[in-house]
């Protein structure tokens, strides 16, 4: 297993990925959004970073998908935004067993945000951080469980900590809570065995 986790910041990838790889950039968790920046943002840093990016619009491209995973793609990654839309898109198209496959062949996903809290058991602890409303059609919270973790990215920003709090106190007898920094990163080997990285805010000027 290789599952390169993050909140924001990219530095950590030029130690897991070498320059000029391949990457094949999901944007899809943004779609909710009338203008998901960060996702775009995401796309320039990797370009800068001197990955080769093609974007998969998982929507819409539902055709091509299995063929660009064929064409030399060293590394999958999934951007940030509504991760209940997130989890009901990868569902429906059938892109959940494509990662699941991709990972249990030991190739490198990178899941940034939204993209990382869908490799937990469930997405019952964050329904107050995304709004679930954004995907009428989940019929379930149950996530692709592919680690033991629960992740709250983005931890240490003041206007979600009153709700982490709340969601650590109510959930963290059912499910494991891992807090994420948006300069940290959790690079795992197995599904249980995983270790916290420094992930720096690079890039983040400018763009």
């Amino acid at each position: 297993m290789k599952l390169l986790l993050l909140s924001l910041g990219l530095g950590c990838l030029p130690g897991k990925l070498k320059k000029q790889s391949n990457v094949l950039f999901i944007p899809n968790a943004g779609d909710p959004y009338d203008d998901p920046y960060f996702v775009k943002e995401d796309y320039k840093r990797l370009v800068k970073l001197g990955y080769n990016v093609k974007e998969l619009d998982i929507k819409n491209e539902l055709k091509t998908y299995s063929q660009l995973l064929s064409d030399d793609v060293d590394a999958i990654f999934i951007a940030g935004g509504n991760v209940f839309y997130l989890l009901y898109l990868i569902q429906s198209t059938g892109f959940d067993k494509t990662i699941t496959q991709w990972i249990e062949n030991d190739k490198l996903y990178i899941g940034a945000s939204a993209g990382a809290v869908i490799m937990g058991p469930s997405l019952e602890p964050v329904q107050t951080l995304d709004d679930p409303r954004k995907a009428p059609n989940l019929k379930s919270y149950n996530s692709l469980n592919l680690i033991n973790l629960t992740i709250l990215p983005h931890y240490g920003k003041e206007k979600y900590l009153q709700k982490y709090n709340s969601i650590i106190e109510e959930y963290s007898s059912k499910f494991e809570i891992k807090t994420l920094k948006d300069d940290e990163a959790l690079y795992f080997t197995s599904p249980k065995s995983y270790s916290v990285i420094k992930s720096d805010l690079i890039l983040h000027d400018g763009i």
